[in-house]
């Protein structure tokens, strides 16, 4: 993968899939925690999210937000939504079991 800022655009498999970078807009445009879901310790976990209405049925790509307090990771990805439905992965690094609140984003 490339990013090319100063062009505005992020390459996938040397050029074969090519991509506009859009910039953070708003909340409004993030993907949100369909369920709630618990995440045991030092577990891996796919959890269902919903994103924004003119995102269904689309391939998307998820990035964790920069400036929120992380009690998950969450790895960037490539997902093909269904609606606006989609799986995505996550882990669990802390000692303790991890609640993760429908509508969190």
């Amino acid at each position: 993968m490339t990013i090319d800022y100063v062009n505005d655009i992020v390459q996938f498999y040397d050029g074969l899939l090519i991509l506009p970078l859009q910039e953070f807009v708003d909340v409004n445009n993030c993907a949100v925690v369909s369920d709630t879901v618990c995440v045991p310790k030092f577990a891996e976990a796919t959890i269902l999210i919903t994103v924004p209405r003119h995102l269904q049925n689309q391939t998307v790509i998820l990035k964790p937000l920069a400036n929120r307090y992380e009690v998950v990771a969450v790895a960037g990805a490539i997902v093909n939504t269904r609606g606006c439905q989609a799986m995505l992965k996550v882990l669990s690094y802390q000692p303790v079991s991890v609640s993760l609140r429908k509508g969190l984003k």
